[in-house]
């Protein structure tokens, strides 16, 4: 009875998955249409995988066993395509994509010839088996998942380290709190398919109840973490998607007399307007303030400051701190109010800016200062 109850709450939690994953497809009023697509399917075949596993597994229903291992493979270029989607605000079809669903298509072959077209009393035998079986089912099956979020993995993060490039090329701020969030919501998604595997190849019935308890404590923390972050799927810019540019096809056309020229108008713009104060300025904000285009300003940083426009901003930012933090008149200033000062959106960000300009903390070019003012 208690296994039938435990098994009905974990049904229910990720029949709410399922739910909330169409709700984000169909609501037309959030941004990021193509994102949301991958994300609501993606929800959707969670929640189906998990369910499919409390019934298969916890109530051993012959016809469904196995039958989330399957979705997994057709879950993982789905997650993909949301998380590539999303960083870059970008998205164009290509027949090559549909390659990323063989390993699907190969897992609902083997599933049926292997297990679905058994008879009803050798599906409950293969069931009953150990779960550590010499078959080539079972042994590819769960080499194949655990292989499968490793390749999976190490594609997302490909396209995380390159939007981070992206961004410092273009933004001069990020929010590292809600970075946080996006990635644990990663974290949590692409562990759940090995464990589900490692479930199946070494843990009892008793064990494999635990299991399904974590992995639907994973799906609600899942679910918590999005409503907790809308921007996940509202796109209301506290993760800037960053849109591909053509900047490669524009550096013929842009002179290093043209750089030049550009650069001392910035420069001049940095001394006398100090847009740097702004904690939300973008490269196409500062362009827009110099008459120019984002490419060729990006370009022209690049060039003659070596640096990415993230590093340049801040260069600025923090030379205004040092200069707040040695006037005796911000003596009694925080240094959370000396960072806002200085036109950083976060005090993490600020110390971090801090250490790698200065290869130090605040509080210890407050004490050097306050040592060299003694000594003067």
């Amino acid at each position: 009875m208690w296994l039938q109850s435990l098994t009905s709450i974990i049904i229910f939690n990720n029949l709410l998955l399922v739910v909330f994953g169409i709700y984000i497809i169909l609501n037309k009023k959030l941004h990021l249409m193509v994102a949301n697509t991958f994300l609501g399917i993606m929800l959707m075949i969670t929640g189906l995988c998990l369910g499919l596993f409390a019934v298969g597994e916890l109530l051993s229903v012959p016809s469904i066993y196995l039958l989330d291992h399957v979705l997994i493979f057709g879950g993982g270029p789905v997650f993909y395509f949301y998380v590539r989607t999303y960083l870059r605000n970008h998205y164009r079809f290509n027949p090559i994509q549909l390659l990323h669903f063989i390993p699907f298509l190969i897992q609902i072959v083997l599933w049926v010839f292997c297990y679905a077209l058994k008879s009803q009393e050798d599906k409950i035998a293969y069931m009953t088996q150990v779960r550590w079986q010499n078959d080539f089912f079972s042994i590819q099956r769960e080499l194949s998942i655990i292989a499968f979020a490793i390749f999976y993995f190490i594609l997302i993060r490909k396209d995380i380290k390159s939007y981070h490039k992206l961004a410092k090329e273009e933004y001069s701020y990020v929010n590292q709190q809600t970075l946080t969030w996006f990635y644990a919501m990663i974290g949590l998604i692409m562990c759940t398919p090995p464990l589900i595997s490692l479930n199946a190849l070494f843990m009892s019935l008793n064990e494999v109840i635990y299991m399904a308890v974590i992995l639907t404590a994973f799906t609600f923390s899942i679910m918590l973490i999005i409503l907790a972050r809308p921007e996940i799927y509202k796109g209301i810019g506290v993760i800037s998607p960053i849109k591909l540019s053509r900047r490669k096809a524009k550096k013929s056309t842009f002179s290093d007399e043209h750089k030049a020229l550009l650069y001392e108008r910035l420069l001049e713009n940095m001394r006398t307007r100090k847009p740097f104060l702004d904690p939300k300025l973008t490269l196409r904000d500062l362009s827009d303030a110099l008459d120019s285009n984002p490419n060729y300003l990006s370009q022209t940083i690049n060039s003659m400051a070596q640096q990415s426009f993230f590093d340049f901003i801040n260069s600025y930012r923090i030379e205004e701190a040092r200069k707040l933090l040695s006037d005796d008149s911000y003596a009694q200033f925080t240094i959370e109010a000396v960072s806002k000062e200085s036109g950083f959106n976060s005090t993490s960000a600020f110390y971090a800016a801090f250490k790698k300009f200065c290869a130090m903390l605040p509080s210890e070019f407050i004490k050097q200062n306050k040592k060299n003012s003694h000594k003067n």
